[in-house]
């Protein structure tokens, strides 16, 4: 397992591709924005939508998951499986890690 950490979105791409080890057009990205749940859903939506809106920008295919829809870790777990990079949008810490425990994610 490899991580890679950023405080705001993707600074180096390069170094986050050499990661993966895989072309770019081929990766696959899992986007939780959970941290963003405290929103009112409108601008969820919004914020939702900006944020796949950056991530295909960079040249892969990127979808949204909802930690709210798992109750076990091996749902997550199921759901993950075949991405290649999970991103976490940033936002409240609180609302983030109380999806994380709760789903499983964690």
């Amino acid at each position: 397992m490899k991580l890679y950490l950023s405080s705001y979105r993707i600074p180096n791409l390069d170094a986050l591709w050499s990661l993966v080890g895989k072309e770019v057009p081929h990766i696959r990205v899992a986007v939780i924005s959970n941290a963003k749940d405290y929103k009112p859903k409108q601008e969820y939506g919004e914020k939702k939508q900006e944020l796949l809106a950056y991530v295909t920008s960079l040249g892969v295919a990127a979808e949204w998951i909802d930690l709210r829809r798992f109750d076990t870790s091996a749902d997550v777990l199921q759901a993950l499986d075949g991405y290649d990079v999970v991103y976490v949008a940033g936002g409240n810490t609180f609302c983030l890690r109380y999806e994380m425990k709760r789903s499983g994610f964690d």
